[in-house]
């Protein structure tokens, strides 16, 4: 056997200068389960000691838990972002300890770290805990020679709260939580990577718990909920340090044609395309469809809290509003207070709301040039956690960030699609049309859940792609002849701004939209929409009078398919500006050195024609009137 380990890589037992040292064993899909008489040295006091050497940034290393099903208590150690954290929680507050975070002590460099942890009482309302690391790194000095340089990192903490004795009792997860502790049901808060059900990918040895010793290589393990079977085995005796994963194994990811390959821990991650998934991007993903009567709503039995969210979807749409998702929590006599995440598409623009209250805060509103209505598949990341707050990012475009004063996120339903419950009074929440594909919350896959004992799922959305606008057909207005139109007056008073969105298909040239502000001093404002030769005719004029030329574009449009519109007309510092998304492609319309009076007749929009006594009085820039 260890000739056989030796050929497939090198098993290293190094650090075990003592004849009595424990073997070191590999986790690469597996977890561990470990008796501990926890209560050995007292109830109000805990101790272990550990080593490890990883090169993944999130994995849960060792957990214990017990006390009541409402509030049970914890002590767990992880990696987070490749930093390593210390979760306690004696009851309220419950503590996440950053125990090494500085990235120029990464303990995640594939090198032996060490760990020595202890927990005592102070007095009846403290406790004190105090966790020693040796953490050993890879520099370089001035000669470009690369050692090895080992520090010491002290953390020495003093907690304060009105219950001090750990409750734990029974056995000790090493490696990572059991998979019950998943998929929306009991991980603790505080436990982030359990939270997204991340177990630990690495080689660990020398456990020693309350005094004794425990020999991982004589425990069996059980496999991981993502284990994948093509891998190496869940868990194995000695420390097995494969080389590049992504270079050997040609059919990684597709090949690389599926999907993009990351290294991992004597293992290859993939990041899947839109339309592939599976742990090697070998399987074709569900693109589900939605309009205005298809939805998908996940009702959870019990409500699902945590520190932290990773939310990520892949959409495609061109309609300028609807609502992609909607998590929540229920509003009760008890508790009224709503905690809620939305991800919504708003005049073509993708905006993200997170807040606790009766209505949410509005935190990112991704605007130009990151056009999200283009009928081209986007992926929509946002990630929650404490400490950080809310990133957002769209595709590989900028990543925003704000801070978040409280990140606890509590949900109990989860819409997609559109808001049925009416869950935010006032709200406007228009349906989302188009497709999405690999919705995941927290790394589940909320596409393909089906009804289960820990939560409801309705699906009355579609498995299947079409055209995005293949059957406008049915909810569309036509206009047959050259005397039918749609007129709206529009009774606002003040000068400023308005958008336009609206979706067009031509079969003869003609007068498609046509916008105007009757103003004082018989000075009018209008926007038009033609279509002339197979092309769309835009003019924006602030002013009929000689001084004002019209702002004229010529842009090719699609003959016989739906075309996409939206439009905003914007006056700033005596500068009108007119943008125009056709197809997802952007133009801009400037008129400078005017400042427009307030309508007093208010506004006039016109779909599809005028009046026809209005087509000779049209201003002359608009051809259709001709």
């Amino acid at each position: 056997a260890a000739a056989a380990a030796v050929t497939a890589g090198r098993v290293d037992q190094s650090g075990c200068e003592d004849v009595d040292c424990l073997a070191p064993v590999t986790f690469s899909g597996g977890t561990l389960s470990a008796p501990v008489d926890w209560a050995a040295n007292g109830i109000d006091r805990e101790s272990f000691s550990l080593k490890f050497r990883t090169t993944e940034p999130n994995g849960v290393l060792l957990a214990a838990t017990s006390g009541t099903e409402s509030h049970p208590d914890l002590l767990a150690l992880e990696l987070w972002e490749s930093g390593l954290y210390l979760a306690l929680d004696t009851g309220l507050p419950p503590y996440h300890i950053p125990l090494v975070v500085h990235p120029a002590f990464s303990v995640t460099n594939g090198e032996w770290q060490s760990l020595e942890y202890q927990r005592f009482l102070i007095n009846a309302t403290a406790q004190r805990v105090l966790v020693n690391c040796t953490v050993t790194t890879l520099d370089e000095d001035g000669a470009g020679r690369v050692t090895r340089v080992t520090r010491s990192l002290v953390t020495n903490r003093t907690l304060e709260n009105g219950l001090t004795n750990l409750d734990i009792q029974g056995s000790l997860s090493i490696g990572g939580m059991p998979n019950s502790h998943w998929q929306f049901k009991h991980a603790p808060r505080n436990l982030w990577s359990a939270q997204l059900g991340y177990n630990f990918k690495g080689c660990m040895k020398d456990l020693v718990v309350e005094g004794r010793p425990v020999h991982l290589n004589l425990l069996d393990p059980i496999s991981d909920h993502d284990y994948d079977s093509s891998q190496p085995p869940p868990v194995r005796t000695g420390c097995l340090r494969l080389g590049s994963q992504c270079g050997v194994n040609h059919r990684a990811c597709g090949g690389g044609r599926h999907g993009v390959c990351y290294e991992g821990w004597n293992r290859f991650v993939c990041s899947c395309n839109p339309t592939f998934t599976g742990p090697q991007c070998h399987s074709e993903s569900n693109v589900m469809t939605f309009d205005t009567a298809r939805l998908m709503r996940l009702a959870l039995r019990e409500t699902y809290t945590s520190e932290v969210v990773d939310l990520s979807v892949q959409f495609r749409t061109t309609r300028v509003h609807g609502l992609l998702l909607l998590s929540s929590s229920n509003v009760t006599a008890i508790s009224p207070e709503q905690c809620l995440v939305a991800l919504s598409v708003v005049h073509g623009n993708l905006v993200l709301w997170v807040g606790v209250g009766a209505r949410p805060a509005e935190l990112f509103h991704m605007r130009e040039p990151h056009f999200a209505s283009d009928g081209r598949w986007h992926r929509a990341t946002v990630r929650i956690q404490p400490g950080r707050g809310v990133l957002f990012w769209l595709d590989d475009h900028d990543i925003l960030w704000t801070r978040l004063n409280d990140t606890l996120i509590k949900m109990d339903l989860l819409q997609v699609g559109q808001d049925s419950h009416g869950v935010i009074k006032g709200q406007s929440w228009p349906p989302f049309r188009g497709q999405m594909t690999q919705l995941t919350f927290n790394r589940l896959d909320i596409l393909d859940l089906d009804t289960s004992s820990e939560y409801h799922v309705t699906k009355t959305a579609e498995y299947g792609t079409f055209e995005p606008d293949s059957d406008l057909d049915e909810n569309c207005m036509a206009f047959t002849d050259r005397y039918s139109f749609l007129g709206k007056k529009l009774l606002h008073k003040t000068a400023g701004s308005f958008s336009v969105a609206f979706e067009f298909r031509v079969a003869e040239d003609g007068l498609i939209f046509f916008h105007e502000d009757l103003r004082s001093d018989d000075v009018t404002l209008f926007l038009s929409v033609e279509s002339r030769n197979g092309s769309v005719r835009i003019v924006s004029q602030p002013s009929e009078l000689h001084d004002y030329a019209p702002q004229i574009l010529t842009t090719p449009m699609k003959n016989g398919s739906w075309n996409v519109m939206y439009m905003e007309y914007q006056t700033s510092h005596n500068t009108t500006t007119t943008t125009v998304w056709l197809n997802g492609e952007q133009h801009k319309l400037t008129a400078d050195n005017f400042t427009p009076a307030p309508p007093v007749q208010g506004s006039r929009n016109y779909l599809g024609g005028v009046y026809g006594a209005m087509f000779h009085s049209l201003p002359f820039a608009v051809e259709s009137g001709r």
